[in-house]
């Protein structure tokens, strides 16, 4: 059996309004399935970590409510992997993109600004991220679902490549004809920056993505485009 908690408020904002939604959606929702995965001896929980968190014990404290609750459930899991035995494995997701995503989210917002004719407004816009198609993330965690003698392990889930927000509202405008630039503000310091380290992944489950950025983006756009009758 496989178990996973992706549930989650999934948002970066420091604001304090974030902070009880945090707890409540991603860690209370963790430690109650571990709980529930344990008693029930579920064969595979995949705790999803995130690009946000801080992954080294030197590493600074981390900077948003979501970030502390990645780093919180992802120790929950490690903790019930160590006291009870539970097979966690943990897939720490990067920059995911696809179609269907929260409208907050920034590549759902450059599309929908650009097919509505609108300059989306992009700070910082110099952000450098590794940015990983839905569809490889759904194959990732299956594969760490499926694969034996994962338990304990983390992988990172990622194209391995960084580009930045802006470059990204580049590409997305040239599928775009006739859509406005990104507006870029003042840029601001983004610490923790990098790409996904792809070894354990491949080492342990054989895994790699498929989806070029160029592709991911093209079929995003154009669902989103079928969807608004652009």
């Amino acid at each position: 059996m496989l178990s996973s908690t992706l549930a989650s408020a999934s948002g970066g904002s420091t604001d304090l309004d974030n902070v009880l939604p945090h707890l409540e959606n991603d860690i209370n929702t963790t430690v109650n399935c571990l709980v529930a995965a344990q008693k029930s001896g579920v064969g595979r929980f995949i705790i999803p970590g995130s690009t946000d968190e801080p992954v080294h014990a030197s590493e600074s404290v981390p900077d948003s409510p979501y970030a502390m609750a990645r780093v919180t459930c992802v120790n929950y899991g490690k903790m019930f992997h160590n006291l009870y035995g539970t097979p966690i494995v943990v897939c720490r997701i990067f920059m995911a993109y696809g179609p269907g995503q929260k409208p907050r989210k920034i590549l759902h917002y450059i599309i929908r600004s650009m097919l509505a004719d609108q300059p989306p407004k992009l700070n910082p816009g110099g952000r450098m991220v590794d940015w990983v198609f839905i569809d490889d993330v759904i194959d990732a965690l299956v594969l760490a679902g499926a694969k034996p003698g994962l338990q304990g392990k983390a992988l990172e889930i990622g194209s391995g490549v960084l580009v930045s927000i802006n470059d990204v509202a580049d590409k997305v405008r040239e599928l775009i004809p006739g859509a406005p630039c990104a507006q870029t503000g003042a840029e601001s310091f983004y610490g923790g920056v990098r790409a996904a380290d792809l070894d354990a992944a491949s080492r342990y489950i054989q895994w790699s993505p498929k989806v070029s950025l160029d592709e991911g983006l093209r079929a995003t756009v154009q669902r989103y485009r079928r969807q608004a009758s652009y």
